[in-house]
């Protein structure tokens, strides 16, 4: 989300385009398979097993991790009545455990409107993709008040109750907004300023639990220096998520190397100065926090949604990067639970392997780029002229951070042999 409940997507770089044309609300009876897909939809939509495997986790290392003892909480502007049902539908016909969703804040919440789709596939996409990945760990849903023109201002505040209660190890956030445009609504926001301090408190206590932060980097393309990047990912302590387009067969193998998916968001910090841990990319991002740090699949995303009755049914969700940070952080879960206690900021681990991402898992994307503005309805902060993004290129880039995941068996072992330090075990508590 970004300033408004997200209502369209870009569309996408490779072939097939990723986006579903006009129409694409009405439900279906079931998932397409993926040829039907192609020729009805001209696009690839695939399954959640197809996406599975191609990100590891039918392999030995990944397979028997399932999230089990770990809690994720994601925030969800406005939660359906029928969102607990419907994951109960995706996950039966995928195969997946079903898993109770819990309701951690809703004071305030969004009134529900059964014929506002966009909102309710928003919803449905978060919860879909983190079961999709760890389907035992448990969620929990926070219900957040959305106020137009002002939502990262407001938003963290849902989570304060979470966090304070200690109910969360992992934090899936799939909303931002311009760094430039909180500063022009909230005069004094800078740099080591005390209103900075206030913005990102929320995100400064969960770090201070162990608590590992997950963001979408934004669905707008490349932003130029002057514009600076997306809040909360461009964050030091939030792993920000950009997006990418699979190429798979129907096992899910590769059929080639994955893309940059051109809307999604990189750019460098006017608030935050380059963490030590990017130290290895400063070629890249010189003195400036950049984003992305990791990229995943923006879809499309099968999800069951029958919020609206008269239309119930399977939709493709468009998807981007809100799609891809849910989908890593059930990976971050995973980690959690293999290392049996929380594991904190990513980043570090994370950027250990920039000289070699095969030992965490990832490969390399270096086709695509970033468009300009990919995002007309939301437009970002004015840019040079002829601005045009930025292009995947070998190595670290501002398209898809160090790559995207092939092994999740080796991003869990990256992860989960971080630092020694005592942490609270994985469900809150002290850890023993």
């Amino acid at each position: 989300m970004s300033e408004t409940e997200k209502s369209s997507r870009p569309s996408t770089t490779g072939e097939p385009p990723a986006t579903p044309k006009a129409g694409a609300d009405q439900g279906f009876p079931a998932p397409l398979d993926p040829e039907q897909c192609r020729a009805s939809r001209h696009t690839s939509c695939y399954s959640v097993q197809q996406i599975r495997t191609a990100y590891g986790l039918d392999r030995p290392a990944a397979e028997r991790l399932t999230g089990k003892g770990v809690t994720i909480v994601t925030g969800i502007g406005v939660i359906p009545p029928t969102l607990q049902h419907d994951l109960d539908v995706f996950s039966d016909h995928f195969g997946l455990p079903r898993t109770r969703l819990e309701f951690a804040y809703e004071e305030g919440a969004s009134p529900f409107d059964p014929q506002d789709h966009p909102a309710h596939l928003e919803a449905i996409l978060d919860v879909s993709a983190l079961h999709a990945m760890a389907p035992r760990a448990k969620i929990v849903v926070v219900g957040v008040p959305v106020v137009p023109g002002d939502l990262a201002a407001t938003l963290p505040e849902g989570y304060i109750q979470a966090i304070e209660q200690d109910r969360g190890d992992v934090l899936s956030m799939s909303w931002n907004d311009f760094e430039a445009s909180l500063e022009r609504r909230n005069p004094g926001l800078s740099e080591g300023s005390k209103a900075l301090a206030r913005l990102r408190r929320p995100l400064v206590e969960a770090a201070a639990r162990g608590v590992t932060l997950v963001a979408s980097s934004g669905d707008y393309g490349g932003l130029a220096p002057s514009a600076g990047a997306l809040w909360p990912a461009a964050d030091p302590l939030v792993t920000a998520v950009g997006g990418t387009v699979l190429h798979l067969d129907r096992a899910g193998r590769r059929t080639r190397p994955d893309s940059a998916w051109d809307a999604s968001t990189g750019g460098l910090s006017r608030w935050f100065p380059r963490p030590a841990y990017q130290d290895p990319v400063a070629g890249i991002t010189g003195g400036r926090r950049s984003e992305p740090d990791v990229g995943m699949f923006a879809g499309p995303f099968w999800v069951y949604n029958s919020a609206d009755p008269e239309q119930a049914g399977w939709r493709l969700a468009p998807g981007g990067t809100s799609l891809a940070a849910p989908l890593f952080a059930g990976v971050v879960a995973l980690a959690n639970e293999a290392a049996g206690h929380r594991l904190g900021p990513a980043g570090p681990a994370l950027y250990r392997s920039a000289g070699d991402v095969r030992r965490a898992g990832l490969v390399d994307v270096d086709t695509g780029r970033s468009d300009r503005n990919a995002h007309p309805d939301r437009p970002a902060p004015p840019e040079p002229a002829g601005w045009r993004g930025y292009p995947a290129r070998r190595g670290y880039d501002l398209v898809t951070g160090l790559g995207t995941l092939t092994d999740s068996g080796r991003l869990v072992h990256a992860l989960s042999r971080g630092d020694a330090r005592p942490r609270r075990t994985c469900g809150g508590g002290p850890e023993q």
